[in-house]
């Protein structure tokens, strides 16, 4: 069967609208053939190529490849397909997201791991960073920001920082050994985690000191162990966003749980989430309501 990427145009008008809790939509649906899977989109406003569309999204489920179109009439046409990324040896890239940051650049982030597969261990997944001053026709060379199980890596840039917020899985207790990090041994559950940069993206910080484990925000420990129920998962593939007085949050989902999805929101300046709201059960929120 022919699959086809669906995407709507989405115009969100800010001020009044987007105080009285109103999204405008116009446009029509566009069809542009397929396949295509975890489509993304940045509208560019500074550059060589301000007032473009960039579309991102991989060919396969697993990533592999992952394409770039542009469109510079609101996305009435598009060009065609040029590479972004493309597994090179035993190495996959999947989840592709690239934001538009103050000083102009492009940032791109995406899983890197070993294979095809989506079970490996933390010590062969990583999310991964690339910038670009020219509207992503070249991009910088390869950095890894962080090394563990990770799920869409999602950027964002705060008045503090840039964040990198991310589904973490495959979790292992500080006492194993290099060797017994596999997936036998990890502690079951996903949890809602993030590293930042302070430096425009110089260097990352990651907040926790345990191996291949991020700074988690909210955890679910009551998920099966990875490969009995993977659609069960909670603490899932969040989307961070800034309030209009500049709050952090994020949304996260939590499949077949009674509640779902999650709006977290932390309080005015605390861009760490290291308030007494995040503090003791919260980091092991029961996703079954």
């Amino acid at each position: 069967m022919r699959k086809v990427l669906l995407f709507f145009m989405l115009f969100l008008m800010c001020g009044p609208l987007f105080a009285q809790n109103e999204i405008t939509w116009f446009g029509d649906v566009m069809e542009i053939p397929g396949p295509a899977k975890y489509a993304r989109m940045v509208l560019m406003k500074q550059g060589p190529k301000a007032g473009q569309i960039l579309l991102t999204y991989q060919k396969f489920t697993y990533g592999r490849k992952i394409v770039k179109r542009y469109s510079s009439d609101d996305g009435v046409t598009w060009s065609p397909e040029s590479l972004l990324l493309q597994k090179t040896g035993d190495w996959t890239y999947a989840n592709c997201n690239i934001i538009e940051l103050t000083d102009g650049r492009l940032l791109m982030t995406y899983q890197k791991r070993k294979e095809d597969g989506y079970y490996f261990t933390g010590r062969d997944r990583y999310v991964c960073v690339k910038y670009s001053v020219d509207g992503g026709s070249t991009w910088s060379k390869e950095e890894e920001v962080f090394q563990g199980g990770n799920w869409e890596p999602t950027p964002i840039q705060t008045p503090l920082g840039i964040y990198i917020f991310f589904t973490l899985q495959d979790i292992y207790p500080t006492f194993l050994s290099e060797e017994e990090c596999i997936q036998e041994n990890e502690i079951g559950g996903r949890a809602v985690a993030f590293v930042a940069s302070f430096d425009n993206g110089a260097t990352w910080t990651n907040f926790s000191n345990e191996r291949y484990t991020a700074r988690m925000l909210l955890r679910d420990y009551n998920e099966e162990r990875a490969g009995n129920n993977f659609c069960g998962s909670g603490g899932g593939m969040p989307t961070p966003f800034l309030t209009e007085d500049n709050r952090l949050g994020f949304i996260a989902e939590s499949i077949e749980r009674k509640v779902s999805p999650w709006i977290v929101i932390a309080p005015a300046d605390d861009y760490t989430f290291e308030s007494s709201y995040f503090e003791g059960n919260w980091q092991t929120a029961n996703y079954n309501g």
